[in-house]
């Protein structure tokens, strides 16, 4: 069974170099849409030590961030790219399944054989423990330890489908599918969110990003576009839920990311 995970980057090689590796051992291929990263020669380099980097397409960064431009390009790909299944993918995400000894295509072929063509994922975001604390040069996967169970809604994050229905992300913003024949599996995997690497990646990612206008009039991007990103901190660990050897926890979910807390 041939799974691919699309995935559009931006200047994003502290979380590719360890991501695509972490793919390779689940079993999943990748396809990279690149947005005219600057450090896309770091990426390029580090995909040819892979097997599974199926292919890098270029799409043009025009000045704002465009999400629907990226879903756009991600179902023309998942409609020629021959895959089974197919997994809209965030360079800052990790996926993973409910067991640590089924790989993620182990766990799908199984979800397939059950009959269903939809997974969805809970979300749980991973952050720096402290304004000073910096994992931009480490395995942030391994490293990384505090997190909070983001929940806002059920069945959120429809992110992995079968490529034999007909299903569209776009008016959700790539959190839910719709169309037609959903059976989606009932029990949610595990979406790691790393949304940032330290305090000053966080402002740096967020405070002068110009957003697609039709995007903003749609309503999507709010809880970033009012914040004075200046002023955001860490909160204190005792908000927050620490990763140990009985696994992720769903104690404590939030409605909204930190800085709206």
């Amino acid at each position: 069974m041939k799974i691919v995970a699309l995935i559009t980057i931006r200047n994003e090689f502290h979380y590719i170099k360890y991501l695509l590796k972490y793919l390779r051992n689940q079993e999943i291929d990748v396809v990279i849409i690149d947005n005219d990263s600057s450090d896309i020669d770091l990426v390029q380099s580090e995909c040819k030590k892979l097997d599974n980097i199926i292919d890098i397409i270029h799409q043009p960064f025009e000045g704002e961030f465009s999400l629907k431009k990226q879903l756009l390009i991600k179902e023309e790909i998942a409609e020629d790219i021959g895959a089974d299944w197919v997994i809209h993918h965030d360079a800052d995400e990790i996926f993973q399944t409910l067991s640590p000894l089924e790989s993620l295509k182990s766990m799908i072929i199984r979800v397939n054989n059950l009959g269903y063509n939809v997974i969805n994922f809970d979300e749980f975001v991973f952050i720096p423990e402290s304004d000073t604390v910096d994992y931009c040069d480490t395995n942030y996967i391994s490293s990384m330890k505090y997190y909070y169970y983001f929940s806002p809604e059920e069945q959120r994050l429809m992110r992995a489908y079968k490529r034999n229905i007909k299903v569209s992300n776009i008016e959700s913003g790539g959190h839910k599918l719709k169309g037609e024949n959903l059976n989606i599996y009932s029990c949610s995997m595990i979406l790691r969110h790393y949304i940032s690497l330290s305090r000053e990646m966080l402002v740096e990612k967020y405070k002068n990003r110009k957003f697609s206008k039709e995007e903003i009039d749609r309503g999507w991007h709010a809880n970033r576009m009012k914040i004075d990103w200046d002023k955001v901190k860490m909160p204190q660990i005792n908000m927050l839920n620490h990763l140990d050897r009985n696994g992720i926890s769903k104690s404590r979910p939030y409605s909204k990311h930190f800085w709206d807390w």
